[in-house]
This record gives C-alpha cells, structure tokens and sequence, in this order.
C-alpha cells in the first residue's frame, strides 16, 4: 500500500464518535465569525452548542473533518456532522446559497438536504460536492463581460444548482486566491479539474487555457469543469497563483504557477506552467497555499509540517523574516496534527498531536496579528511573532479553515466537546 494511503488511514485516529463544537476569531466586519460582534474577537469565541453536532473521528480522519469548514473573502461555510450545510457571512450575489443577498452573522442552514461532503468559498460564489458524487455551485455566474466563476452558472443564483451532471466529485479541494475564482475539484479516479477564472498564465495547466484577447483580456478562464493532467491526485492546495498536489498512489509532491518567492520548493524563482516534483520525499499527506505569504505547504505521516516561499511577518514559526525557496520544517520539530492546521493572511495555525492518535491537542500559531487572527487575546495588534505561542490551555482542538484568501483575518476551528 502507498505511503499517501497508509497515511490517510494513520490519520483517521481512534476518535470514535464524538460530540464537536465551532469556535471562530479575528475579523467580523460581514458577520464571518457566525455570531454579532462588530469589532471581532482576538480570541476563540464558541458558535452555539456543539453546533458541528456528532462526528465519527475514526472513520473520516482529520482531513475529510477539516473540509468541513471553509471561509474565504468575509464568508464562512460548515457541513455539520449530520450533512447539513450552513453558510454566514458576506452574501453579496447570493453567494450563501440561502434565497437572497441578505449578509448574515449567524449560521444559516442552505436547503434541508443532509448529503453535504465538501465546501469551497470564492469571492462571490460558492460550490460543494454531496456525497452521491454530484457538484454543486451558486453566487455570481459567467454573467457578460465579466471573468468565469466557480460558480459554474451563466447566471447569478442563490441557491445550489447542480454543475454538469457528472457523479464521480470527490470534493472540491482549494479556491486559487488571486481573485479567488478558480477552485480545483477532484474525482474518484484521482483526475483533478480547475474552473473559474484567474489572471496568470503560469498558473494554468492541460485544459485551463490561457486567453490573451476578448472576449477576456489577458486571463485564464473555463466555465466547466476541465482536466488539469493525466495525473492522479488525492490532494491539492492553492496559492495565490499557484498549486500543490500530492500525487495518488506514489504520494509525490508537485507544483507548479508563479514562483517569485521560491514557493514552488524548487531552490529558485522561476515560474512553470507544468507540474515540478517537490522534494523527493513520498509521505505527504495534506497540501495547503497562503494568499498573502505566497507559500505553498505540505504535511507528512510523522507530524512534520513543511513548507516554500514568504516569511515576511514570521508565519513560518523560525524567528525569521526572509523568504525560501526550498522547503523548511514550520514550527520547528513539533509533533503538529496531520490535516490540524491552516493559514489565514499571514498568520500560521498549528495544532499539536498531544495523544500521538490525532485525536486532539493544543493550538498555537505565528505570524501577523492584524484584526486579532492569531486569536492570542491582543486586539487589534499589528505586531508579528515568530516563533509558535499557545492559544489558551484546550487540548482539545482538532481542525482549522485550512486555506487563506485576500483580506482573511479570521479563523474557524473544531474542537472536541469533551
């Protein structure tokens, strides 16, 4: 068995099934943190009850847990234990999905249907996967004159319309962060696709063209579903204008987009619009992008966090404020939760594997302190920090958004009830 799959199934834990809870920081200018506070919070404030309900740890991982959550561009959404979706936040659009483009700062439930498996978020449009295998979009279509969206609609909906009529999506994995309209989406056979719109030619690949002239000027555009290779992945990230996969059955790191902070982990900064091996190593197991450090990260089977490019606020937790161009280990040494982490803009989260069965553990993070992100109980505080420091006492925490976007200084996060 491949290292890629050995590592899913170590990450699964001996959970079991639990009672979890939502707990979000940082800015709330639109009503992202699920709850009224117009000046946010610079610590964790909890989102109702055990408002993710119950969620069998051990048979869907900490990867599959952490999809549950996704916030991108003053939106937040969440799949609750019980497959239901909830969306909050910014709804310009319709991007909520919820009938109208009233902002909400509580959840709100999309539809009444209990088969949600996968969210991704874009600046004015949302889409998901349910778990029969069908993809879904909503928010600002491919109106005229205007850039594709990940929608996948010709017109503006707010509600969730099905996008071809395939039944094979997987999940949908990572919005690329430029304008945040293109989204990477993966299939059962490992074939990944790209959709939407973004503005540099490095960043497309196989059947993402590049357009130079109308009728969009100087984008990369495609409203459907297309092939990014005849690769197989199991995981990918985005970053601004850049993509990190792990390749199916080989556990392979590759990359490719713009590189001029190194964050193709390729020792320089040269862009490339085909895929580059990262490294050599085969036991990668999650793959995330940040908008804002331009950094391109990746985890391993062993609680190792690895990670290319920006460090210029100290997100990178090595008390340093210089970019890289090949991979450096983000923390330092810790034992970090596979799948338990996750960037806002500029700022790291980490969550430590304190029971060695990815069942939990501390929070700590690094890096900028805009709007209260790190969620240490300082706002607003632009001051950096570099090194990791811990988020209260809890050992508890599981999960966080692991994808970053343009103005994103808030985070949500799962943690156990217990």
């Amino acid at each position: 068995m491949a290292n890629i799959r050995r590592g899913m199934m170590a990450a699964a834990g001996a959970g079991g099934v639990a009672e979890y809870q939502l707990w979000s920081w940082g800015m709330n200018n639109y009503g992202q943190l699920g709850y009224e506070s117009a000046s946010g919070n610079s610590s964790p404030v909890q989102i109702g009850d055990n408002f993710m309900g119950e969620i069998d740890l051990a048979e869907e991982g900490i990867i599959a847990t952490g999809n549950r959550i996704y916030g991108s561009y003053a939106s937040s959404a969440v799949i609750k234990g019980d497959g239901t979706l909830w969306t909050f936040g910014l709804n310009t659009q319709g991007k909520l999905g919820i009938g109208d483009t009233t902002n909400r700062s509580s959840p709100v439930q999309v539809g009444s249907l209990t088969d949600w498996r996968s969210v991704a978020i874009g600046q004015t449009s949302m889409c998901a996967t349910k778990t029969d295998g069908t993809l879904w979009g909503w928010g600002n279509g491919d109106q005229p004159a205007t850039y594709p969206k990940l929608s996948g609609q010709d017109i503006n909906v707010c509600s969730p319309v099905q996008i071809g009529t395939d039944s094979d999506w997987t999940g949908v994995l990572s919005v690329n962060m430029t304008y945040s309209n293109a989204v990477l989406g993966l299939k059962t056979d490992g074939q990944m696709y790209m959709w939407g719109s973004g503005t540099t030619a490095p960043f497309t690949q196989g059947g993402f063209p590049y357009h130079a002239g109308p009728p969009y000027s100087n984008v990369l555009y495609s409203r459907l579903p297309s092939p990014i290779d005849d690769k197989s992945y199991v995981n990918a990230g985005c970053s601004r204008d850049d993509v990190i996969a792990i390749e199916k059955d080989t556990g392979k790191l590759w990359a490719w987009g713009m590189n001029n902070y190194g964050q193709l982990w390729q020792g320089n900064t040269t862009n490339t619009s085909s895929p580059v091996q990262a490294g050599t190593a085969t036991d990668w197991l999650w793959v995330s992008g940040d908008y804002g450090g331009q950094l391109l990260t990746a985890a391993n089977t062993n609680g190792e966090i690895w990670a290319s490019g920006r460090d210029d606020v100290g997100q990178l937790g090595l008390e340093s404020v210089i970019a890289y161009s090949s991979p450096v280990q983000v923390g330092g040494p810790g034992n970090w939760q596979s799948g338990g982490h996750g960037m806002a803009e500029s700022t790291y989260h980490f969550i430590t594997d304190a029971n060695g069965d990815n069942t939990g553990g501390a929070l700590w993070a690094c890096g900028g302190g805009a709007w209260g992100v790190r969620g240490d109980s300082t706002y607003p505080n632009e001051d950096n920090i570099s090194s990791p420091v811990q988020i209260g006492t809890d050992t508890t925490w599981v999960a966080l958004t692991k994808q970053g976007s343009s103005q994103m200084y808030w985070k949500l996060a799962i943690k156990r009830a217990d």
